[in-house]
């Protein structure tokens, strides 16, 4: 939410480095787990409002989480180091197994704030170590 406090507009996320439970929760996890148990949502079931409410976009990474073809716009695949738009197969693909993505109450508008610079240091956490 501070990230959309500060007006940010694009959030660039890649499926390796994200932690699971933030980026989706698949079928039996669903099943096992219900959503008032659980107090992470994951990215997928707010990414569209995030767009759709916010204009905040959406640019992920993923290789293995195929729930996303769902809610994407554009899908571009990396073949051999040469960018192709796929986006046609995958709506088909997301449309013939649609994945559960619940209704969740809405985001809470987030209230603007500013950046103080001058609580900001370039130096801070960092120790000068002296030259022998």
């Amino acid at each position: 939410m501070e990230y959309l406090e500060l007006g940010g507009r694009c959030l660039m996320i890649d499926e390796d480095t994200a932690a699971t439970n933030f980026m989706i929760r698949d079928d039996k996890i669903q099943m096992l787990l219900s959503a008032d148990k659980e107090p992470i949502k994951p990215y997928l079931y707010r990414a569209r409002e995030l767009y759709d409410r916010f204009g905040v976009s959406s640019i992920l990474v993923v290789g293995g989480a195929g729930d996303y073809l769902d809610i994407a716009d554009t899908v571009l695949l990396l073949d051999n180091y040469t960018v192709v738009d796929v986006t046609k197969r995958a709506k088909e693909i997301a449309a013939s197994r649609p994945a559960h993505i619940p209704t969740l109450p809405p985001l809470v508008s987030p209230k603007p704030r500013t950046l103080d610079h001058g609580s900001m240091s370039p130096f801070s956490g960092k120790t000068k170590i002296p030259d022998k």
